[in-house]
């Protein structure tokens, strides 16, 4: 991953997401150091869909803000951490 300074993604749960099935889906959607929205709102359920969208739009993990209970459906979603 190449890291682009100042960029920063924002995880959430959101409701009705548009070709969704189910009701609320956990979205994360990557800004540029002004806030502006580099990428569009990208459903993820697992660390791996997280680590995936960081690192196409080049934010650091450290970065990658979860709000409200996406990191937990995120973690329930991905199952147990493989050592």
């Amino acid at each position: 991953m190449d890291d682009v300074s100042g960029r920063t993604a924002k995880v959430w749960i959101k409701d009705e997401v548009e070709g969704e099935a189910d009701p609320k889906h956990v979205v994360m959607q990557v800004y540029d150091p002004r806030k502006h929205a580099l990428s569009a709102e990208v459903v993820v359920r697992t660390r791996r869909d997280v680590i995936a969208v960081a690192d196409e739009y080049g934010v650091r993990l450290d970065q990658v803000r979860f709000l409200g209970d996406s990191a937990v459906t995120v973690e329930e979603n991905s199952g147990p951490a493989r050592s």
